[in-house]
């Protein structure tokens, strides 16, 4: 059987799963004891269809089809279980893994990277539990890194007059500046260093000292970031 019909058919089951359970919550004290633990089944299934997803990707360098799949599996779960915040914030990893580690805000919005990660912040807010502060720590990393290299790419056009062009297509946050951008990036680490990031931890003592970082220095910790997430194997 297709990788992808199989995890469809274990969607439509938790879907199933999901919908009794929904129903069960409206019986007396038993059936709510037997809906939690039905829901509980359901997560657990919604888990494990994730990871299956994210699976492939634990490589040092998985190829543009391996992550389209991935993709194609998160967003097939996303459909499913449109309130399940920690596949859209591994859906816009693996997008940033596809479509490369130097993305403005313009790429990642055409890619929907800042929809994904916007919903997942949303989603676990206000935050209740563990695994939704580990999500936002992820998710306002993640975009963090974005608008920084953003107003990095910003800086360097504003000074190469042969890409003045290109340099307001990068603004697509209204008519921000580029140090407008980067304090936005800011913000971002610090709200992620607040829900126990340390990849945005590090970023936002980096960040307050200087107010210039180079590509490299993101790049960097977007990998890290990546790593930790298990999206990328752990170094050696």
């Amino acid at each position: 059987m297709p990788r992808g019909t199989a995890l469809k058919r274990r969607i439509r089951v938790t879907k199933r799963l999901r919908n009794s359970t929904a129903a069960a919550y409206a019986g007396d004290g038993e059936k709510r004891q037997s809906a939690a633990a039905a829901g509980a089944r359901c997560y657990w299934q919604i888990q494990t269809l994730e990871s299956s997803a994210l699976k492939p990707l634990n490589t040092a360098s998985p190829p543009p089809s391996t992550i389209q799949t991935a993709i194609d599996e998160l967003t097939s779960l996303i459909e499913a279980h449109p309130a399940y915040p920690s596949a859209y914030n591994n859906r816009a990893q693996a997008l940033r893994l596809l479509h490369g580690s130097d993305l403005t805000v313009a790429s990642a919005n055409e890619s929907a990277i800042m929809t994904d990660l916007a919903e997942a912040i949303r989603l676990c807010t206000p935050t209740t539990t563990g695994l939704q502060a580990d999500i936002l720590a992820k998710a306002y990393t993640q975009r963090g890194a974005v608008l920084l290299l953003t107003s990095t790419t910003m800086r360097t056009l504003e000074t190469d007059s042969s890409k003045s062009e290109g340099a307001v297509q990068v603004q697509v946050l209204g008519s921000k500046s580029a140090d407008e951008v980067e304090e936005m990036a800011r913000a971002d680490f610090r709200e992620g260093k607040r829900w126990g990031g340390e990849v945005a931890g590090e970023m936002d003592v980096k960040m307050n000292p200087v107010r210039k970082l180079c590509g490299e220095i993101v790049r960097e910790a977007m990998v890290r970031d990546l790593r930790e997430s298990g999206v990328l194997p752990a170094e050696d």
